[in-house]
């Protein structure tokens, strides 16, 4: 996965003319070279310069073995080259028609969210569907914060994340070539940031709120509608154009151009270094992931740098966690439980990468709730905390000793779950069973499922005033006292959650009934049949939410019967990477190990995830799933968008 830095740059150059300060066209050179000597056939090029590379888009509107994409600075053609054929409608022509792809930015100071959302909600779509066996990057990092041309607001990470996401096309087969960028040190950091992705770095969190702009919104509209004619991926999307002219838009107090030499311009430099400075931008060496089997006579294949872990946390500390749990009792579920604590915790003190766990099947709900109770108690004696915000009220023990965090403290998980139950499990007892979540430490959220009838009664008899509905929202301070819970087995154990205010989990149960959305952090949607809604689900709702949500740890949870196929698993995996900085968990039941550990070994490296295949259109029952839990969360999350809000 090579990076070029090659001057002058190129993207502007036609067949015979230099423009732009560029004279020959790079990556158009590339590309048709990996086409007359390599024979290949499907060429993607991303440009994400701030300029429009029209020299690439003259050389192949009309061939369909390339796809090119291109977002740039616009404003409605009155920035440079002012060409209307710079705009949404520009789809090619011929047999290319289609396979050009303009995305025009039409006012300044686009961000990390406006980018991503444009990669989760139109590039890759297509791309997925392409299929591409090479893609060539046109990194123009004049679209990053701080470059006098662009006037963008994109932060260094954000090229990291853009990189990634790029990774698991192609099987990893990545080139970047410099374009341009005119901000010495946000370009010497962009690609920086670039550069170790390729290298398999992960992605750096990124920073600053995740909500794109309603103008961002409105040119991912316009290009989805101009594209769907020609490809399948968007043609279940509600893609209504969006007319767009100067008067439509507001700058949404986004920043207005700067004038060079002027007291906001040097205010703004000043900031832009303070920003450039911060330690996410200079990462220590990179770690590497970790895998820990239960059986010992597994045999696995993995990458030099995985490695297999022999440690497991002290018998007292896994005895602890596991004494409220039934299905932990046993000695094989000891021993795994063991190296799950172990190895978390080397994930959080920053000593490891990320990791694989094998469980037992019957433990398996049992230990990924240990997962999450540990993860969120990780950083919970931080000072700032007042006394007594975690509640671990079951029977008489007050739970493990919990050392402080020595790294970046944890506040918040996502946890993509696959049949392992739909939420966040405790045991059964007296014939149900308990589910609950927490929402930024304000509200309990919890479910019972199984014989409600049976226990309702028994449950107001101990509560007394407290009205129990069969699943609801129960504010913490308005809680019984606890001594009445214990009795109580679902619900005491229910409280085992951390109740720290910002703590928070997100919960996705992708092998659900029926597309529910419980609350903005319990969703449940069923496992998509086929590739295209497969990707759909992924690119549509998984990672939108995580985007939004910007966890510190991701927990992928694969039951005993998940139902996805390695190459699936991989790339769900793989693209969970980015949101949470690379700190991905999975949890595999015993019987899946040894192929499927691998595979996710390999892709926790760094690796590119197997091809999914011949892309297959989303059946409609997958595609209205999708636009049902759009529209119940995207009002919450905001990276659901993919369209404007009515004006």
């Amino acid at each position: 996965m090579p990076s070029t830095s090659t001057r002058p740059p190129g993207h502007h150059s036609q067949r015979a003319a230099a423009n732009g300060f560029c004279v020959f066209n790079n990556v158009a050179i590339a590309a048709a070279h990996a086409k007359q000597k390599h024979g290949l056939h499907r060429i993607l090029i991303v440009d994400w310069d701030v300029h429009h590379g029209q020299g690439i888009q003259y050389l192949f509107e009309d061939d369909p073995s390339v796809l090119y994409f291109s977002w740039h600075r616009y404003e409605h053609g009155r920035f440079w080259p002012f060409l209307r054929e710079s705009d949404a409608d520009a789809v090619g022509r011929g047999q290319g028609l289609g396979f050009t792809v303009n995305l025009p930015w039409n006012q300044v100071g686009m961000g990390n969210a406006d980018y991503v959302a444009a990669f989760l909600h139109l590039l890759l779509p297509l791309a997925f569907e392409f299929d591409p066996e090479l893609v060539l990057v046109s990194a123009g990092f004049d679209s990053a914060i701080g470059d006098p041309e662009g006037q963008m607001q994109a932060t260094p990470e954000c090229f990291a994340h853009l990189t990634q996401l790029l990774q698991v096309l192609a099987g990893g087969r990545v080139c970047a070539v410099l374009e341009g960028g005119y901000h010495l040190e946000s370009l010497a950091e962009s690609v920086c940031m670039t550069v170790r992705t390729l290298l398999g770095d992960p992605a750096p969190p990124l920073s600053g709120p995740m909500v794109p702009c309603q103008s961002a919104l409105e040119s991912i509209q316009s290009a989805c509608a101009a594209q769907a004619p020609h490809w399948k991926s968007l043609q279940l999307q509600d893609v209504t154009p969006v007319p767009t002219s100067p008067s439509t838009h507001s700058p949404e107090g986004r920043p207005p151009p700067l004038l060079p030499g002027g007291l906001m311009c040097k205010t703004a430099a000043s900031a832009l270094s303070s920003l450039l400075d911060q330690p996410c931008l200079h990462p220590a060496p990179p770690l590497c992931p970790a895998v820990a089997l239960t059986a010992p006579d597994i045999t696995l294949v993995l990458p030099p740098d995985v490695t297999q872990q022999e440690g497991s946390a002290l018998n007292e500390e896994t005895e602890a966690w596991a004494r409220p749990l039934e299905s932990l009792a046993q000695d094989e579920t000891l021993t795994a439980l063991g190296k799950l604590l172990y190895l978390l915790d080397g994930m959080l003190d920053g000593q490891v990468s990320s990791g694989i766990v094998a469980t037992p099947p019957l433990a398996a709900a049992a230990t990924l709730d240990v997962a999450i109770q540990r993860g969120l108690s990780h950083g919970a004696q931080r000072p700032a905390l007042p006394p007594g915000c975690c509640v671990w009220p079951w029977d008489s023990w007050t739970g493990p000793q919990i050392s402080p965090m020595t790294g970046r403290t944890l506040r918040s998980c996502i946890c993509p779950a696959m049949h392992v139950d739909g939420h966040v499990p405790v045991p059964q007892g007296d014939g149900w069973v308990g589910h609950c979540v927490v929402l930024n430490g304000a509200f309990l959220i919890w479910v019972l499922e199984g014989c409600w009838r049976q226990c309702q009664v028994g449950l107001q008899q101990r509560l007394g005033s407290h009205s129990i509905p069969a699943c609801g929202l129960w504010p913490v301070n308005t809680l019984p006292p606890l001594p009445l819970l214990p009795g109580l087995r679902g619900v005491s154990r229910a409280l085992r959650l951390c109740m720290c205010p910002g703590r928070r989990i997100l919960w996705l149960n992708i092998r659900g009934k029926e597309a529910a959305a419980l609350s903005m952090f319990q969703v449940s949607t069923p496992l998509p049949v086929v590739t295209g809604g497969f990707l759909s689900c992924i690119l549509g709702l998984v990672l939108p939410l995580a985007y939004g949500f910007q966890p510190d740890l991701v927990l992928v949870a694969l039951g005993p019967a998940h139902g996805l196929q390695g190459p699936h698993a991989a790339l769900l995996t793989s693209m969970l990477r980015g949101p949470a900085g690379g700190r991905v968990l999975a949890l595999l039941e015993e019987d899946s190990t040894p192929q499927l550990a691998g595979i996710l070994a390999r892709v926790l490296h760094g690796e590119a995830p197997p091809s999914l295949g011949p892309y297959s259109v989303a059946s409609p029952e997958d595609a209205q799933a999708l636009r049902y839990l759009r529209g119940q969360l995207e009002r919450q999350w905001k990276m659901l968008q993919c369209r404007p809000q009515t004006r």
